[in-house]
């Protein structure tokens, strides 16, 4: 697998951005309000598919091995198999998805939404499992409260990628 100079530091550049801003977080339920939706669309957006994907999975990587990247200043693995785990294991798919959604502009956001559900179904599933609730109750607790936030997210991802991109490769 042969990856450019280039993208291989926006990769690594992803990467950083998220496991620096994804801590930033405020508590609501059982997680908390944070940038790190925005931040794995945005680098689905930005880096092509199997960048994106070992991006986000680095960022896990790193949390994995303890350091402080997820919300509220949190890592290792009894955060990603923890009730909000399956949220976060999911991210590469999701950051996958944005970049394939990528190279059809029509479906950018459809990819990137595509990707969010996966999000919510592996979480939701994880959270009812580890905290002992309904699929339903893990949905009002889980999904529910960030799903807007999470949409909005997803698509100032994707118009801040297509504003970078103009700005990065100008036409004519």
């Amino acid at each position: 697998m042969r990856i450019r100079a280039r993208s291989l530091t926006l990769s690594a550049l992803m990467t950083a951005l998220t496991a620096l801003l994804s801590p930033v977080a405020v508590p609501l339920g059982p997680g908390a309000v944070t940038l790190q939706t925005f931040l794995i669309a945005l680098t689905g957006y930005m880096l092509p598919p199997k960048e994106a994907f070992f991006s986000a999975l680095a960022y896990l990587l790193l949390g994995a091995c303890g350091l402080p990247v997820f919300s509220m200043l949190r890592g290792g693995l009894s955060v990603l198999t923890g009730p909000t785990g399956g949220y976060l294991i999911a991210f590469p798919v999701m950051a996958l998805m944005c970049a394939l959604g990528r190279r059809r502009p029509r479906m950018r956001a459809a990819a990137g939404l595509a990707g969010l559900l996966v999000v919510y179904i592996t979480g939701t599933a994880q959270l009812a499992g580890v905290a002992g609730l309904g699929i339903g109750q893990a949905i009002l607790a889980g999904a529910a409260p960030y799903l807007v936030k999470d949409i909005l997210s997803i698509l100032c991802a994707d118009y801040l990628a297509r504003m970078t991109e103009k700005r990065l490769h100008p036409p004519g």
